[in-house]
């Protein structure tokens, strides 16, 4: 799936220690799925964790 930046739109955030995750709605002619952006902190760097879609 192709991912446009001009129909990501920002939804929410979820912190929790040293886990962080960002969601965003990806808008297309359908619809909308969810993509969720995971990141772990170690030692003092966030660091890309996982990328999950409801598409």
């Amino acid at each position: 799936m192709d991912y446009l930046l001009e129909n990501i739109e920002y939804r929410y955030y979820h912190l929790e220690g040293e886990k962080l995750i960002i969601g965003f709605a990806n808008y297309f002619s359908e619809g909308h799925s969810t993509v969720n952006f995971g990141f772990i902190k170690e030692d003092g760097q966030w660091l890309f964790n996982y990328l999950v879609t409801d598409a």
